[in-house]
């Protein structure tokens, strides 16, 4: 098998639920621990690539074929509703790609992003391959680091 960035992060997420779920991990940490099953519930979003607003967007071979997709507001909705409905532990972790794909955030170079980002409440966050986008490289953008052409 190939390994990439989804097969590590599925095979890592796999093996950490397993060892908490079954106990080990609390057991090397804690001589009291029983073997009774305990229950994480691991939540995951990626990729909402700065869509703040709700939009729709084609989706072939669905009915209807247009559909409501994106918003920051329909995803802290359903990361709230999950989180009030979970047995146990929760963990909600944001695998990037955040601060690129839309105009607010190429006109703010990804700052438009922070204050719904963090209002989402990840509990940890993973940059994704577009998070560099607004590196600014001497060859590209002298004006920006005080280089005259």
């Amino acid at each position: 098998m190939t390994m990439n960035r989804r097969t590590f992060n599925a095979s890592a997420t796999a093996l950490l639920g397993s060892q908490l779920l079954n106990g080990s991990v609390l057991q090397a940490q804690s001589p009291k621990a029983t073997s009774a099953r305990r229950k994480l519930t691991l939540l995951h979003f990626t990729d909402t690539h700065a869509q703040l607003e709700t939009h729709s967007d084609y989706l072939p071979g669905e009915i209807p074929e247009f559909q409501s997709m994106g918003g920051f507001a329909r995803l802290k909705t359903a990361i709230n509703r999950e989180l009030a409905n979970v047995e146990g532990p929760a963990f909600v972790a944001d695998g990037g790609d955040e601060f690129q794909g839309s105009g607010p955030a190429a006109w703010s170079e990804g700052e438009v992003i922070l204050k719904p980002l963090n209002a989402l409440g990840a509990d940890v966050f993973v940059p994704g391959n577009w998070e560099p986008t607004y590196y600014y490289s001497a060859s590209l953008v002298p004006s920006r680091i005080g280089v005259g052409r």
